[in-house]
């Protein structure tokens, strides 16, 4: 609406509400004063002026919400994708070799005589026992 339309556009001249709060009730006065007109010629041209007035002050650099299209935040930081399952881990057999397992479960590390790396030890023994896939 117009209304709205102003209110925006005199918010966009001055971010302060305390300064802000005069200018809108001074629109509000102005928007009532014309309020019992119902002769359509003049209501069109009061329109117009109205149109005329909001795009002589429109402003070039209107305020836009941070997060929003266009404003300062907007799509900054978007969480990666969940992905569902662990990476699969470096496996060391007795001879050294590094192997890659699929599912590795620790009863079958242990029976061939495979010992995962330290730090993967504990994070993926506790993943196995919570997805319970062996």
């Amino acid at each position: 609406s117009l209304y709205r339309r102003s209110l925006k556009l005199s918010l966009d001249w001055s971010i302060r509400r305390d300064v802000w709060r005069p200018q809108a009730l001074n629109i509000r006065e102005l928007f009532e004063a014309n309020r019992d007109i119902k002769e359509p010629r003049q209501l069109r041209v009061i329109l117009q002026e109205a149109e005329e007035t909001l795009e002589r002050w429109k402003h070039p650099d209107p305020y836009r919400a941070p997060t929003a299209p266009g404003g300062s935040k907007y799509e900054r930081n978007i969480p990666p994708p969940m992905i569902d399952r662990m990476p699969t881990p470096n496996l060391i057999n007795e001879d050294k070799s590094i192997l890659t397992l699929r599912s590795p479960c620790p009863s079958t590390l242990s029976k061939h005589g495979i010992s995962v790396e330290p730090g993967w030890a504990r994070l993926y023994v506790s993943y196995i026992q919570q997805t319970n896939s062996c």
